[in-house]
């Protein structure tokens, strides 16, 4: 499945929220009551390489890119977060 994902701030943290790619990231965003200078990165996620999946690409509905490195980051702590729990 493929999936893109936001990054907003969260009560002084930054939360990484991922969805499927048939919804548009405004639309998501709009969905969870998410407001706009929350959001901090947008993109996708993709491959499984060697390092697991990547964030990568931006947003044009939000007009936000993605911060590739510091999303990966997030991105892994939230599926390690899932695997364990």
């Amino acid at each position: 499945m493929a999936l893109k994902y936001i990054v907003a701030t969260s009560l002084g943290r930054e939360e990484i929220y991922l969805f499927d790619s048939s919804i548009l990231h405004i639309h998501f965003a709009t969905s969870m009551r998410i407001p706009r200078e929350r959001i901090v990165s947008a993109g996708f996620v993709s491959g499984s390489g060697g390092d697991g999946p990547v964030c990568h690409g931006e947003s044009t509905s939000l007009g936000v890119v993605s911060r590739r490195e510091v999303d990966d980051g997030l991105l892994r702590e939230k599926l390690g977060q899932s695997l364990a729990g």
